[in-house]
């Protein structure tokens, strides 16, 4: 993962650490103590690329086993590091923009790139188990055992370590906790990167600056899931829900409802809202999209787009769609 400055509109209201000499400082102290994380200069000279183990909480023997794998045969399993850095350095007082994990790739004598694969284990209830075959399914698993251990299933998976970046938080929201999932480096292997776009979801985009209203949300929440409450500051660009379909869509989260000296139907309309969404670092690391940074304050987490203005981020996807075919 990259670390740089924060760079969006709210900048330096919340923290008191926003430079990057002042980041990259406090990073290279932390390698020093935290052997799990290695730092690498980054093609932009404000910012800093992070290579770490990714969700990988194993024991200390596997641990061993991992850093072996790392430093002895030069391989990497994970360049995605945990919520725990961010989470410290945001109470320390850094703002921070965090750009989306990458898996760290192999070049092999014959010129191809491998992905790291793992060998998944979950543990789960059988009436929960088509759930976890399909979703282990969509992020191209292979189903290698099964079988039952007591009132319990045990399902033994071979997925691309792509496709696991985010599966814990999902699987384990949807079996209510009672899922137990376990992973470990396999092998290395080819692995064709299209076939995992399905898996991001559309994004609700701000297209205004300012801050939210009850009024606004109303109407927006009908498109999907929010991530905001009323009165919260919001700007262009900014991530403000789930789209239900496929694909963002910009909205207006700041309307103000118009006001007159006319009474008609509907004007005493009750605001009625659901409570929004709300992401914990480690969730969002694994839930954006490779146009999306994350935006880490001290008071706040915010997702948003790289390109912030919605005319230059049109104009940019146009020429992407344009260019593949």
């Amino acid at each position: 993962m990259t670390f740089g400055p924060n760079n969006s509109p709210l900048s330096g209201k919340e923290g008191t650490k926003l430079t990057s000499t002042m980041i990259k400082d406090r990073l290279n102290k932390e390698i020093e103590n935290n052997v799990t994380i290695t730092l690498r200069p980054s093609a932009d000279p404000e910012t800093i690329d992070v290579q770490g183990r990714g969700e990988l909480q194993i024991g200390s023997v596997l641990k061993f086993i991992s850093y072996w794998i790392a430093y002895h045969s030069s391989f990497l399993l994970i360049c995605c590091v945990t919520g725990i850095l961010v989470e410290t350095l945001r109470r320390e007082g850094f703002e921070m923009t965090i750009c989306p994990p990458t898996v760290l790739a192999v070049e092999g004598e014959d010129g191809v790139k491998r992905e790291p694969y793992e060998e998944v284990t979950v543990d789960v209830s059988p009436e929960l188990q088509g759930m976890v075959i399909d979703a282990l399914s969509d992020r191209k698993g292979n189903l290698l055992e099964f079988r039952d251990i007591g009132n319990r299933t045990r399902l033994i998976f071979q997925v691309p370590s792509r496709g696991m970046m985010g599966f814990r938080h999902e699987i384990i929201s949807a079996t209510r906790g009672s899922a137990t999932v376990n992973s470990i480096f396999s092998h290395y292997d080819k692995v064709n990167i299209s076939d995992f776009a399905s898996l991001k979801k559309g994004k609700l985009v701000s297209m205004e600056q300012g801050e939210s209203t009850g009024y606004a949300l109303m109407m927006v929440q009908e498109r999907g899931q929010m991530f905001i409450g009323v009165n919260e500051p919001v700007y262009e660009g900014m991530v403000v829900g789930e789209h239900a379909k496929s694909g963002d869509l910009d909205v207006n989260p700041c309307r103000a409802k118009k006001l007159s000296n006319v009474r008609s139907t509907g004007a005493e309309e009750k605001v009625s809202l659901t409570p929004p969404r709300r992401l914990s670092v480690e969730e969002v690391i694994s839930y954006m999209n490779s146009d999306e940074v994350l935006e880490v304050t001290p008071k706040s987490i915010r997702l948003r787009k790289r390109l912030l203005d919605t005319g230059e981020r049109a104009r940019f996807n146009k020429g992407k769609t344009s260019s593949r075919t």
